[in-house]
């Protein structure tokens, strides 16, 4: 039977202490303890966009995940280092290659990168790729810039901040 002496100290009890006045500490290092204090506040958002390949070929796939994936962080002020994971999505028609393999080619080794299928609803837009990018940036919600390149513009006209390159032979 355990004395309340005998027991483990409590998280807070090693917590360290902040003098009356000087506000809360917020993260703790884990190795010394020490307060760790952010010079900026950066939110996470999430970033969509979508490009429809031409045709299901490997190559033509890879550049067009790669140009989608590059105009996303261009177009967002964004790095790798901002990314916390990308998660890719194809219509079923896609099969040549994982889209998220593109983003790997890109250098983006240390992000977690998912891919999934997309629904096979009636009337959808076939050979589509589309991604949805969890990232650590100061941009608002309203200054989030998504991308719709190729034929996918036409996927979200109503949007208000969407980069849209358009196929030459639909300008």
């Amino acid at each position: 039977m355990r004395t309340p002496d005998s027991r483990a100290p409590s998280r807070t009890a090693a917590s360290p202490r902040v003098a009356p006045g000087e506000g809360t500490v917020g993260r703790v290092d884990r190795l010394t303890r020490n307060p760790v204090r952010k010079e900026t506040t950066v939110a996470v958002r999430a970033v969509r966009g979508a490009t429809q390949l031409e045709v299901d070929e490997r190559e033509h796939l890879l550049e067009r995940v790669a140009e989608l994936v590059r105009t996303v962080l261009h177009s967002n002020d964004l790095t790798n280092d901002d990314l916390i994971s990308v998660i890719f999505t194809a219509t079923s028609d896609v099969q040549s290659e994982f889209p998220a393999y593109a983003a790997r080619l890109m250098g983006m080794t240390d992000v977690p990168l998912l891919c999934a299928r997309e629904l096979e609803i009636g009337g959808g837009m076939p050979l589509v790729v589309r991604l949805l990018a969890h990232v650590e940036t100061d941009l608002t919600r309203d200054e989030v810039t998504h991308v719709y390149l190729h034929g996918a513009a036409a996927l979200r006209r109503d949007l208000a901040h969407v980069h849209a390159v358009p196929d030459e032979t639909q300008a």
